[in-house]
């Protein structure tokens, strides 16, 4: 039978290491948050277009670089950003209306098959940006004339609204390198 004097000492032990453990795990519960405005380059994985799209049509845009913060990658390349469109408004020359597809991040999926939603509602995301580099659409589709993406353009994508990426999806490994933002 141990004596009271050794129980003792390892009930000591066992609160330094819950305190160690909860410390360091403390430290690494905290989200990671992607700025607004920081450019991703992604490829679009569904078809966008003013006049092909429909509001509750899905779409998707996978990346084709990692994103980093702070020297850290937080979402890996491949990564799928899924959501769907809201509303869909066909160019109109005659009142100078511009073609708009209104369309809102649901969910992040990562290349393991993780996800997490966008926190991020409608409004707040309703000015990021797709660029193709042979136009600009805010909101992921406002010009002065009809438009259709097809699936495979790649561009840049700016969302703008911060993303928070909860610490458990971060990998934390250290970038290889700093992909170009735009």
């Amino acid at each position: 039978m141990k004596s009271e004097n050794e129980l003792h000492r390892i009930a000591i032990f066992g609160v330094g290491i819950l305190i160690v453990t909860a410390t360091f795990l403390h430290g690494q519960d905290n989200a990671v948050t992607v700025l607004g405005g920081q450019g991703m380059h992604t490829v679009l994985e569904t078809e966008i277009g003013s006049l092909t799209s429909h509001p509750g049509d899905k779409f998707a845009m996978r990346l084709l670089e990692p994103v980093v913060v702070d020297s850290r990658e937080v979402l890996p390349k491949g990564t799928v950003f899924q959501g769907k469109v809201l509303t869909v408004l066909a160019a109109d020359p005659k009142t100078h209306t511009a073609a708009e597809v209104g369309t809102a991040f649901e969910k992040v999926v990562l290349p393991d098959g993780r996800s997490f939603p966008v926190n991020a509602s409608s409004e707040q995301q309703r000015h990021s940006e797709f660029d193709s580099r042979l136009s600009v659409a805010v909101a992921l589709g406002a010009r002065w004339e009809d438009f259709r993406w097809k699936k495979g353009r790649t561009g840049w994508l700016r969302l703008r609204f911060d993303l928070e990426v909860p610490a458990a999806f971060v990998s934390g490994k250290p970038a290889s390198t700093n992909p170009a933002t735009r």
